[in-house]
């Protein structure tokens, strides 16, 4: 099998069903893409059995114009698993392209087992005892880069204000590219963040982050995805195992390859 596996075990105290989640982010999907990806991917879902498949975002190429593959496994998945799928830059990265094709083809996609969260969407997922919260900014590619994290930063506050989270629950953030939350970190996590307990990324391609990150009592995890931009690294998929900490336990998260 050419893609790897990194497993991930999340200890916590909340009272939560033990689940698993599988993250396959940044397809960047066009007509180079190996369809023994697609099916490695489906393998690994009948295998692992994952309770919800998470795509951060970039899962086409600006420069796609043909779907049907792409539909077809994406809607084969969900007939064995619930997936949630949020937007990355490279989805709608160029308006005068096929942005509006593209977000054609992500409303198409939706249906009881595909959940979408499109360009500053509100709502939320719930899935066995646990909250989904994805957010895809409206990226405009013509603003500077200190605009766009403005744009990102109060659309995402805002997005979470709206969604007001309970407290109680095991909550998930799906997001893109996690960097704007890691450079403000000190108002998204003692404020907006402060009742998430796992946020998952893609993008890791071009971010030079450790990919398993620990802030205060929250992880942020970020998958290198499938296909990278930079085509440096290896197709990967994480399973990510949650449970709940026993007595005498003490809460902890394990990647595989720190064990």
């Amino acid at each position: 099998m050419s893609i790897q596996i990194n497993n991930i075990m999340l200890v916590q105290t909340k009272d939560v069903y033990e689940f698993k989640l599988m993250v396959a982010s940044d397809f960047h999907y066009n007509r180079f893409f190996k369809k023994n990806n697609f099916t490695e991917i489906g393998e690994i879902i009948s295998e692992e059995k994952p309770d919800c498949l998470i795509i951060p975002g970039d899962l086409v190429s600006p420069k796609t114009n043909e779907y049907d593959k792409l539909s077809k496994y994406l809607n084969l998945y969900s007939n064995y698993t619930k997936t949630i799928i949020t937007l990355g830059d490279t989805d709608f990265k160029n308006k005068n392209r096929n942005n509006i094709k593209n977000l054609e083809f992500f409303k198409s996609l939706e249906n009881n087992n595909i959940k979408l969260f499109k360009e500053n969407s509100m709502g939320y997922y719930s899935l066995l005892g646990v909250n989904f919260y994805g957010y895809s900014p409206n990226i405009n590619k013509t603003d500077s880069l200190e605009e766009q994290l403005r744009s990102f930063k109060f659309g995402l506050i805002g997005y979470l204000e709206e969604a007001s989270i309970d407290e109680n629950l095991f909550n998930v953030l799906i997001t893109h590219d996690v960097r704007n939350i890691i450079k403000n970190w000190h108002v998204y996590g003692n404020y907006i963040l402060k009742d998430i307990d796992l946020i998952i990324s893609g993008n890791q391609g071009l971010i030079p982050l450790d990919r398993y990150i620990k802030l205060r009592e929250k992880l942020l995890i970020i998958s290198r995805g499938i296909r990278s931009i930079n085509q440096f690294n290896s197709p990967e998929v994480d399973i990510i195992k949650i449970r709940k900490l026993n007595y005498g336990e003490t809460k902890s998260v394990c990647p595989s390859f720190y064990v």
